[in-house]
């Protein structure tokens, strides 16, 4: 059991040190974070839309067009292929 404490007995209070301050400087911090944050947000002048939600029944979506550009080269170990006849008139 611990000592019982005399009342003519006072303690010191612990003094503050510097990891107190650190606490101080992050919570002013992140304060002004935060009025930046709700600053930036305000200017927002265009809201976002809302979502729009797909169509029931699972609509298809049509495939895009073929690409109408042939296709190139195989790649740099691809053999080389012959030109395209030339067509008489």
């Amino acid at each position: 059991m611990p000592a019982a404490r005399s009342r003519g007995e006072t303690m010191a209070k612990p003094r503050s040190d510097a990891y107190v301050g650190l606490l101080g400087l992050s919570l002013l911090a992140l304060s002004v974070a935060l009025v930046f944050a709700y600053l930036n947000w305000d200017s927002v002048k265009e809201k976002p839309r809302p979502v729009q939600m797909a169509p029931m029944g699972g609509g298809q979506i049509a495939a895009p067009p073929a690409p109408s550009i042939p296709p190139g080269p195989a790649g740099p170990g691809a053999a080389p292929q012959a030109p395209p006849p030339l067509q008489k008139k």
